[in-house]
C-alpha cells in the first residue's frame, strides 16, 4: 500500500500460509530502491502502545504477514492492519507516523475466531475491519480445494469486526476460497475475490445482496487505481503453481494478468498480460 508520505510503499513480506517462515513489514522507496524494515525492527524492541483491537490480545511473538490495508481513521490517524499467520491467526494493528521516513507503532490486535483462516482485509474508518476467511483452518487442504473446484463448495466468507461487537459473518459473501477484498469509498459495497470461483463479487453489505459480479480467472488481490478496481489474475496451470512452491530462490514467472474493473457495472478489460521475468 502507498505510505502517507507519497514517497514509500509499505510491503508485506509473506512468511507462508501457515506461518512456516518469519516475515516482515518493510518500506520500499521506488525512487532509489531503498528498503527499510519497519516491523519487527531489527535489533530493537518494536514500539508498542496498546489501545486498539481486543484488550486481551497480547503483542505477537511471531510474525508472518499476509494481506495489509492502510486507512485514515475518523480521528485523523493512519492505521495499517495486517493479517498475521505467525504463531497464531490474527489481525495486527499499527499506527503509521507520516514523515519523510514513515514509522510504525504496534497498537493492538484481534485473534481470529475458532477455525478462522484469513487472507486479506480492509480497514474501516471507525477502526473496525472486513477480513476474508479462505476456508476452515483445520480442513484438509487438498480435499477442500477439490470440493471447491468440482462441486462448488463455498466455505469462504468475509467477517466484519467491530470494537463493540466482535466478529460476525457478512451475508452474501460465501466464496470458493475467499481472497482479496476492497471497499467502496462510502463503505457501502464490499468487493470480494472468489479465487476458485473465478469471480469478483460486488456485495451490498447492509442487505447482503450480490448486486453484480465480474468473471476474472483466479483473482488474487484487489487494489484501487483512481476509481478503477485492479485485480491480479492467475493464469498458471496447477503444475506451474506447484513448481513455483518448490523454489528456494529467485522468482516464479508464471503467467498473470492485471484486470481493470469498472466498480459500477463490473465490466472488465485486461491492462497487462505477462509471463516470465522479472516476476509472476
Amino acid at each position: 500500500v502507498p505510505a502517507p508520505n507519497g514517497e514509500e510503499i509499505l510491503v508485506s513480506q509473506f512468511g507462508g500460509m501457515a506461518g512456516e517462515a518469519d516475515g516482515s513489514l518493510v518500506a520500499l522507496r521506488p525512487a532509489d530502491g531503498r528498503i527499510r524494515t519497519l516491523f519487527p525492527a531489527p535489533g530493537t524492541a518494536p514500539a508498542q502502545q496498546a489501545g486498539w483491537g481486543d484488550p486481551a490480545c497480547p503483542p505477537p511473538e511471531a510474525f508472518s504477514p499476509h494481506g495489509i490495508d492502510l486507512e485514515r481513521l475518523d480521528d485523523g490517524r493512519h492505521a495499517l492492519y495486517v493479517v498475521n499467520h505467525g504463531g497464531r491467526e490474527s489481525v495486527e494493528m499499527f499506527e503509521v507516523t507520516p514523515g519523510t521516513d514513515v514509522s510504525l507503532t504496534w497498537r493492538g490486535c484481534v485473534e481470529a475466531p475458532e477455525d478462522g483462516y484469513f487472507n486479506d482485509l480492509v480497514v474501516l474508518r471507525d477502526g473496525g475491519f472486513w477480513v476474508s476467511h479462505m476456508y476452515p483452518r483445520d480442513a484438509n487442504l487438498l480435499w477442500t480445494v477439490l470440493r471447491m473446484q468440482l462441486t462448488g463448495h463455498a466455505p469462504g466468507l468475509v467477517y466484519r469486526w467491530q470494537p463493540a461487537g466482535g466478529f460476525e459473518p457478512i451475508a452474501g459473501t460465501a466464496a470458493r476460497f475467499a481472497n482479496g477484498v476492497e471497499k467502496s469509498a462510502d463503505e457501502r459495497f464490499l468487493y470480494l475475490n472468489s479465487y476458485l470461483g473465478s469471480r469478483v463479487l460486488k456485495i451490498d453489505v447492509a442487505s447482503g445482496e450480490v448486486v453484480a459480479s465480474a468473471e476474472v480467472s483466479s483473482p488474487d488481490n484487489l487494489a484501487w487505481d483512481d476509481g478503477t478496481l485492479l485485480a491480479a489474475s492467475h493464469l498458471a496451470s496447477l503444475a506451474d503453481s506447484m513448481s513455483c512452491q518448490a523454489l528456494e530462490s529467485g522468482s516464479c514467472g508464471f503467467r498473470f494478468q492485471i484486470v481493470a474493473i469498472d466498480p459500477e457495472d463490473m465490466s472488465t478489460r485486461v491492462i497487462l498480460d505477462h509471463a516470465g521475468p522479472p516476476m509472476g
